[in-house]
């Protein structure tokens, strides 16, 4: 069936501040924007004992991510994540390959997007950390994987404090063990999607699922943006 709109159509506003703007960030909306990885500069933020020492990561070795999760970025991760923006997910991975433009010598073989109940997806009808896998799969050229876990726990994390969070993450995620992912040789290298980590319990959980079915492969988590910790918010 011939669709009514063959084109897309341009951008025409700023999602922010809706100023005239051919991308959905005008470039002084994101000269506001508070950058951890400047482009071509973007490091394993595991080093930065400022961000490690307040994430759990005992599954993972990399973290890779853009911003920190304050204004504005925050109110864009929230039109992606309720408001249906998709374009924007375009927007932030780009601004992403630009933190980190150089993954020739450790490529990861496959993107793992974070899951979410089929309850939730009935409410939103998407996921937004498999849009953004997609999109960065076009950028980089790595396939993505959706359907590779299951989320068993129907208690959202985003209301919970550290300790919660870790007592709900732990028994919240199971792999689909009916996918043929799982038969595969054991890649190298993979990497588990999400738009914002804020304590790491989620993408620990997952990692650990992943650890338990290829106990060498090299586990990375690439998100848009990170929390800051409770000290160091504005």
């Amino acid at each position: 069936m011939m669709s009514y709109f063959p084109f897309r159509l341009p951008n025409l506003a700023c999602l922010l501040c809706h100023q005239a703007s051919p991308e959905p960030v005008c470039h002084w909306c994101e000269a506001d924007m508070p950058v951890l990885a400047p482009p071509g500069e973007g490091i394993n933020l595991l080093y930065q004992p400022g961000i490690a020492r307040h994430l759990s990561h005992t599954h993972y070795a990399t973290l890779r991510a853009v911003y920190r999760y304050e204004q504005p970025v925050r109110a864009l991760i929230h039109l992606l994540k309720y408001r249906q923006r998709f374009a924007l997910a375009e927007w932030l991975s780009t601004r992403f390959t630009r933190g980190y433009p150089d993954l020739t010598q450790a490529r990861p073989s496959m993107l793992l997007p974070v899951p979410m109940t089929y309850r939730r997806y009935w409410q939103r009808h998407y996921n937004q950390a498999a849009e953004l896998a997609k999109t960065l799969s076009k950028h980089y050229e790595i396939p993505w994987y959706g359907q590779w876990a299951m989320r068993t726990a129907n208690t959202s994390q985003q209301r919970l404090n550290k300790q919660a969070r870790q007592a709900n993450a732990g028994h919240a995620y199971r792999l689909q063990s009916d996918n043929a992912l799982w038969r595969h040789k054991p890649p190298p290298r993979v990497v588990i999607v999400d738009d914002v980590i804020t304590t790491g319990e989620t993408v620990d959980a997952l990692a650990g699922c992943v650890r338990q079915q290829w106990p060498a492969t090299h586990i990375e988590v690439w998100v848009m943006a990170v929390t800051p910790a409770p000290g160091e918010r504005r």
